[in-house]
This record gives C-alpha cells, structure tokens and sequence, in this order.
C-alpha cells in the first residue's frame, strides 16, 4: 500500500513539474505568438467564431480565422503569462485590451530592450495598441506585471 501511495505522489508531482515547463503557443495567421504558462491552467473553448483561452488570471479572445495553430511546448523565451484579471483580444494589427481599473502604461519593447511604443490607457476605458507600423521581429509587451511576446513576421 505504501509503495502504492508513494508511486502515485511521484507520478503527481513529476506531472506539475511538466506542466511549469511547458506552455500552451497561440500561433497566429500573422506571424505572432503568445505563450500561456500551462501553470496558469489555461482553459481553451470556442464561442461565437472565436478561441477563448481563459486562465485563472485572465481571459484571451483571438478571432479563428487569424489563429494559425495552436500548440503545447517549451516556451523559447521563458516569459510568462499574464498574472491579472484582464481581457487581451487581437485582429493581427491591434491588441485591444478590457477596461483597467486605474491608468496604466503598456509598454512594447524590441529584444534589445528597447522601448518601441509606450500607450497610457485611462482607468474604465479598453484600450487598443497598434503594432502594424512596427517593422517585423518579436516584441515583448508589458503591462503592469504582465509579459508576452509577440512576433510579426
């Protein structure tokens, strides 16, 4: 029974273990990519022609005709997924984000670390972020504490 007991721990515990390694990517027709911590127990659903990716922290809106493919993997960058209560939805040039409840900056930067686009959003209003000028490469997109990646090829 104890030998029983034990493997079943093991087996718990290696399977949390995989799950803070590998992430859920969003593929996208455009060339960009999002990685969601599969920690953050990403739930992936359909509604109204969309992909909705809802995490304990967030929810994520992509409409299905701009979502290539979707996969589970090793995120490249070690970034991780949103950690706040928000709503993030894209078209492939603008990220459109829900009403934040104080202003906040949202901040693009190249992997240089440089910041290419600063847009404060006012509190109760949703904002929208252009990344159709940006020339094409992968971008890290701060807000608050949360950090993704894009990548507009």
């Amino acid at each position: 029974m104890k030998k029983t007991l034990l493997s079943v721990l093991m087996l718990l515990a290696s399977a949390f273990a995989w799950a803070e390694d590998q992430y859920l990517c969003i593929w996208q027709a455009d060339g960009q990519t999002v990685d969601i911590a599969l920690d953050d127990e990403p739930v992936t659903t359909f509604s109204n022609g969309n992909l909705v990716i809802s995490t304990r922290r967030t929810t994520i809106t992509y409409p299905l005709q701009m979502v290539k493919r979707y996969t589970f993997e090793a995120a490249p960058t070690g970034i991780q997924s949103a950690t706040a209560n928000m709503h993030i939805s894209t078209d492939g040039s603008c990220i459109t984000f829900s009403a934040f409840d104080r202003d906040t900056n949202i901040a693009v930067y190249n992997l240089a670390g440089v910041r290419v686009r600063t847009v404060l959003a006012k509190a109760g209003t949703g904002t929208v972020v252009s990344v159709a000028s940006l020339p094409k490469g992968t971008y890290i997109v701060k807000v608050n504490d949360i950090t993704f990646k894009l990548l507009s090829r």
